[in-house]
């Protein structure tokens, strides 16, 4: 007494009149498990899944991109305004009824017509153009077009309207005139106008033109000059001041800017230094190497004179370069073993530029070393020490380009090799030259150079930046086009007039 018989296990059993009887469990739920091998209901849909108790129905789209998608909704709707969904899918119905030709809708034709007919509402039409020039075909488009901006379409023929209205002389705009003025005037924006110069010798004759030679490039002077002052005149184009504050040095086109010592330096110079007469603290770095020169071979008091006659810089420098000359074994060379010193040497080029550089840039080394004569290493030598650490590195680009593409290779004759060697190093070339010049600078400077003097010439023309000594080639190509052969004469006169456009878009720059 007091006992049980047994417990039931599980959540959902009951113990009934001595037995355990499982208890269905639907509580919430439209279908599923009862949780007594039992279903709490079917669902009623064809599309409907039982998801955690409820019926949920799932959309039939598969291949379908319109149309019912079984569950209340759709599978998409069609864009086209000729478009029906058949079978769930859009299709385009051509619209024809009614339509022998032209489109259909659906990216096809209704048919097509005759050769010589046109398509106009939906049916073939045979153009009405016979004897006309403009105007309505009947077909829906025109016969043709008028060309001129005052033209009209009448009767189908273009007829030009003058237009003189507030106009007493002039281009009608139908090839005619709207009247003329008298010999001493011209016709400027309709009325005529005598033109005044008086007092001067070119600019604005008040009249729409110019004085002088009445050429609007140069505003009536003549080529490389320009209308300045008051009255105006004619005069060259001003040489650019190439020296600024420089006292002494390189002027950038073969000549120099002044020689030291100088009357106006005070002490007494006796060097240049960054353009600048000064007297000396010691020798340059690069200085050092030309006092040995003077040594005899062999004695190394001479050589530690000139080493202790280097500024300090320059010493340091110095010992710079030799140190990394001595770790990489140059002096280890055979002597005359130019090839093993050459391939040394260009592992310590870092000391080098610092020890051999100057002030110039690139332009100016170029200049420099093209008025050298050849085989003078003293010249030459000069060049490179005058040049900045960067023109020296750029320089040295455009040598390297040159040995890799064979110019030095070429026989000494053959102008082609040398080219087409220079013509792939020509970036590297580029890079080096150019400097700050505009258009009327670069003319300038060449006026003001001797007749005889290439090397004062090349140096004006390096000395333009990029764009303008592209423009000046522009002038060089039209006025070899223009003139044969090319002179002096011919080469003023084809500038303010065939090729006044080149020559304008340079004074532009």
């Amino acid at each position: 007494p007091g006992g049980t018989c047994g417990d039931c296990v599980g959540d959902q059993m009951a113990c009934q009149e001595g037995a355990c009887i499982c208890q269905p469990d639907c509580v919430g739920k439209a279908c599923g498990p009862d949780g007594c091998n039992g279903v709490c209901g079917a669902c009623p849909g064809a599309q409907d899944q039982c998801e955690a108790g409820a019926c949920v129905c799932k959309a039939a789209c598969a291949g379908k991109n319109c149309g019912a998608d079984g569950c209340g909704g759709t599978c998409g709707e069609c864009a086209g305004a000729q478009d029906q969904c058949l079978e769930g899918v859009c299709t385009c119905i051509p619209a024809c009824e009614g339509k022998k030709c032209g489109e259909d809708g659906c990216g096809a034709v209704c048919g097509l017509c005759p050769d010589g007919d046109a398509c106009f509402d939906g049916a073939c039409c045979t153009p009405q153009c016979e004897g006309k020039e403009c105007g309505d075909d009947q077909c829906g488009s025109v016969c043709g077009t008028c060309p001129g901006k005052q033209d009209v379409c009448e009767a189908g023929v273009c007829i030009c309207i003058p237009a003189c209205q507030g106009k007493v002389c002039g281009d009608d705009g139908c090839g005619g005139s709207c009247g003329s003025c008298a010999d001493d005037d011209v016709c400027y924006v309709g009325a005529c106008c005598t033109p005044d110069c008086t007092g001067n010798v070119c600019g604005d004759d008040l009249c729409g033109g110019y004085c002088g030679n009445g050429a609007a490039v140069t505003e009536g002077c003549p080529a490389f000059q320009e209308c300045v002052g008051d009255p105006l005149l004619c005069q060259l184009y001003a040489a650019p001041d190439l020296c600024g504050q420089k006292q002494c040095g390189a002027n950038g086109i073969g000549g120099v800017c002044g020689m030291c010592p100088c009357a106006d330096c005070s002490p007494a110079a006796t060097k240049c230094e960054g353009f600048k007469c000064v007297v000396p603290e010691g020798l340059e770095c690069w200085e050092i190497f030309d006092c040995f020169g003077g040594c005899p071979a062999g004695n190394q008091a001479c050589f530690s004179s000139c080493v202790n006659e280097g500024t300090v810089a320059a010493q340091i420098q110095y010992n710079a370069f030799i140190s990394c000359l001595d770790l990489v074994g140059y002096f280890d060379c055979p002597e005359g073993d130019e090839q093993c010193q050459e391939t040394l040497i260009a592992k310590c080029m870092d000391p080098y530029y610092e020890c051999f550089h100057g002030d110039e840039p690139c332009f100016v080394l170029y200049v420099c070393l093209t008025a050298c004569p050849g085989g003078d290493s003293n010249c030459t030598n000069a060049c490179f020490t005058s040049a900045t650490i960067e023109a020296l590195k750029t320089w040295d680009q455009f040598i390297s380009c040159l040995e890799g593409a064979g110019y030095y290779d070429c026989p000494p004759a053959d102008a082609t090799c040398k080219d087409a060697a220079l013509e792939l190093c020509d970036p590297e070339l580029s890079a080096c030259l150019n400097g700050p010049l505009d258009c009327y600078e670069v003319f300038g400077c060449i006026q003001a150079c001797e007749w005889w003097d290439n090397v004062c010439r090349i140096g004006c023309r390096v000395l333009a930046t990029s764009a303008v000594d592209e423009a000046i080639d522009a002038i060089a190509t039209c006025v070899e086009q223009n003139c044969e052969p090319v002179t002096g004469l011919c080469e003023q006169e084809v500038l303010i007039d065939e090729c006044s456009a080149e020559y304008a878009a340079c004074l532009a720059l």
